[in-house]
């Protein structure tokens, strides 16, 4: 396995049934992708951690049914929690075969996001699915809130 945990707790997900996902569109600023979900233990209704991801300069992204997911290169490479595949068949494959392949090396990725700053990471959701983002950029924040039941139903 090539990967690494990115954060203990903080980012774990088997409290959560599935995150609140927001995508940021391409504009100004390079496409962007949050998600957000509880990552403590509690009941409904009682103050829980909210963890936020926000990945910033994202090139790629994508979400696989827990039952059917994608198969986008280090299928070993999984867990409840946030990790760093470090050797990403799926970053090679960016910078090899993609748009940019042939800039100059270091350049692969566009002139605006030098490849040695990708990072792909992963989240696995239980029953929920997984979620694949290759981007330069990653913040993490921590909230709590009582209302922990974003969806209808």
């Amino acid at each position: 396995m090539a990967h690494r945990r990115v954060s203990e707790e903080g980012t774990a997900t088997r409290w959560a049934a599935g995150p609140l996902v927001t995508v940021q569109p391409a504009g100004e600023d390079w496409p962007g992708l949050r998600l957000e979900y509880v990552s403590s233990p509690g009941r409904p209704g009682d103050e829980q951690r909210v963890t936020r991801l926000v990945f910033g300069r994202v090139v790629q992204y994508a979400w696989g049914q827990f039952e059917f997911p994608l198969s986008l290169g280090n299928p070993q490479d999984s867990g409840f929690h946030l990790i760093e595949i470090t050797d990403s068949e799926l970053v090679r494959r960016i910078v090899e075969e993609g748009h940019f392949s042939h800039y100059p090396p270091g350049q692969r990725a566009g002139a605006s996001v030098p490849e040695d700053e990708l990072r792909h990471y992963r989240l696995g959701f239980d029953e929920h699915g997984y979620y694949d983002v290759v981007c330069a950029d990653l913040e993490i924040t921590h909230t709590t809130t009582s209302d922990i039941s974003p969806y209808p139903g």
